[in-house]
């Protein structure tokens, strides 16, 4: 079974992938001559949907959150991350696939403000549209983030809490007694000794059966 640890890297991988590709360029537009200053524009992922690096960075944070969730939480947040990795990936995909029309109003903001002119007069200056690899890799991670996220809500109810310091209730002994260091180092935080033996301190004494005969 995969460790708590090794899906929480992952979902942060795959997170990182997505926030990278933001930035980098998605499609580049060879413009007619004399339809704008510049010959060629290029556009970013965060250009084209400016959706994505918010959602990128919510990601993030889901991951770092599932690390230290419990039970309830746990679930809910794989389900949250799953729904947004799948929107990441649908996008993306829609992007990779789609016509050269799609790309040119995908960049519509963009090629705006290079030209000055309306979205749907774009079409007839863009000569050429040209889309790099990082879409295709910003839906691979997507899809990778989806997957997993599924993966921790199936057995993630099996992973222990990020520590007894996000937990309300008080420390539980260990088998046999004694409590573990965790345990020790919470108590000290709240005032109480570890050492102190519970049956020792707060026990009453049994009394003496020949205490109150007279014959002794």
């Amino acid at each position: 079974m995969l460790r708590k640890r090794t899906l929480v890297l992952l979902l942060l991988a795959g997170a990182a992938v997505i926030l990278v590709a933001s930035t980098q360029v998605w499609a580049t537009f060879a413009l007619a001559p004399g339809a704008a200053t510049v010959t060629e524009v290029a556009v970013t992922g965060q250009q084209t949907t400016p959706a994505l690096m918010p959602i990128a960075i919510a990601l993030i944070a889901a991951a770092v959150t599932l690390s230290i969730a419990g039970k309830v939480l746990r679930p809910i947040l794989a389900i949250v991350t799953a729904l947004l990795g799948g929107g990441i990936a649908v996008v993306c995909i829609g992007r990779v696939f789609g016509s050269s029309a799609d790309l040119v109003a995908s960049a519509g903001a963009a090629l705006s403000e290079v030209t000055g002119l309306g979205a749907s007069d774009h079409t007839g200056i863009v000569v050429e549209a040209h889309q790099s690899v990082w879409p295709a890799i910003a839906a691979g991670a997507g899809i990778c983030v989806a997957i997993i996220a599924v993966i921790v809500c199936v057995v993630g109810r099996s992973w222990t809490t990020g520590g007894r310091r996000y937990e309300s209730a008080a420390p539980k002994a260990a088998a046999g007694g004694r409590t573990d260091r965790i345990s020790d180092w919470d108590a000290i935080s709240e005032g109480d000794d570890p050492s102190d033996d519970p049956a020792e301190s707060g026990g009453e004494a049994e009394p003496d059966p020949g205490a109150g005969d007279p014959k002794r």
